[in-house]
């Protein structure tokens, strides 16, 4: 039984990643309109002023009757989170609401903060998204946006948000990243998804934003810069791979096809898409 286990183990291993991915199943669809339903299930509860107990109020926070004493709130998010979730009056790793959907920050699929074993596709910036669960055993693979097969801990990755920085991280990944938003008093409040641009990679140490990094030698527009008024000149210094920011002469953009400065009203600037993960 141990030789044949140890064949199908090996078996499986000279398969490569992609062919072991899948697509996730559709859980909550991108709301068309508030409805009366839910104006009513945001109603928060309060406490009876008499017993003490504690129960959910609301899908990530604890609230603690204490009799007459003042009710206290704890947050699963903030104080467990391996337990994001509130479920009979205690920090779960099940959640015990509908899937919440994400406020995107541009079109296209996005990891899920807290859950990696969903993700969230986007039609445009500013919506709400819709959440997409992969099969049992399976969690979301931001680099390919497909379902993968979990084989180590380390392959479920989630935001970690910290105070002291601008934005938080998404797991190991330089490409997506968390903007963590905490109230008056410094309890994070929410946490949404980004993307940085082509040829850029966020600052994972420092959480300081994504940095341009040079994907060759030769001139490439500056992805922070939407009227293309400086690009980025690269070159290769020994074994160091050198970005330079350069500024076009004034009423001159970058022109993404020709790869240098031209008249701002004959300039192309639209980039080409990135190449298929």
């Amino acid at each position: 039984m141990i030789a044949i286990v140890s064949l199908v183990l090996i078996a499986l291993l000279g398969v490569s990643s992609a062919e072991l991915e899948v697509p996730g199943t559709l859980i909550r669809e991108k709301p068309s309109g508030l409805s009366i339903v839910g104006l009513a299930e945001v109603i928060p509860p309060t406490c009876d002023g008499v017993n003490y107990y504690s129960t959910c109020y609301d899908c990530n926070q604890i609230l603690v009757c204490s009799g007459k004493l003042p009710s206290t709130q704890q947050n699963c998010r903030v104080n467990s989170p391996t337990k994001p979730y509130c479920s009979a009056g205690i920090c779960s790793a099940t959640p015990a609401c509908p899937p919440e959907p994400l406020s995107c920050t541009d079109a296209g699929k996005f990891p899920d903060p807290y859950n990696c074993t969903q993700y969230h596709y986007c039609e445009a910036a500013g919506e709400d998204s819709s959440v997409y669960a992969c099969p049992p055993k399976y969690v979301y693979n931001a680099d390919t946006g497909l379902c993968k097969l979990q084989v180590y801990v380390a392959d479920c990755m989630t935001a970690k948000c910290d105070p002291t920085k601008g934005f938080g991280t998404y797991g190991t990944s330089k490409t997506f990243f968390a903007i963590c938003t905490y109230d008056d008093k410094g309890v994070l409040s929410s946490v949404d998804m980004a993307k940085c641009p082509n040829n850029t990679l966020f600052d994972t140490v420092n959480g300081s934003g994504c940095k341009f990094t040079c994907p060759k030698d030769g001139n490439f527009a500056n992805p922070m810069d939407p009227t293309f008024a400086s690009y980025y000149l690269c070159y290769t210094s020994g074994v160091t791979k050198v970005a330079s920011l350069q500024k076009c002469a004034e009423g001159k953009a970058f022109d993404v096809s020709a790869g240098l400065c031209t008249a701002a009203a004959y300039a192309t600037t639209t980039p080409a898409p990135a190449p298929a993960a």
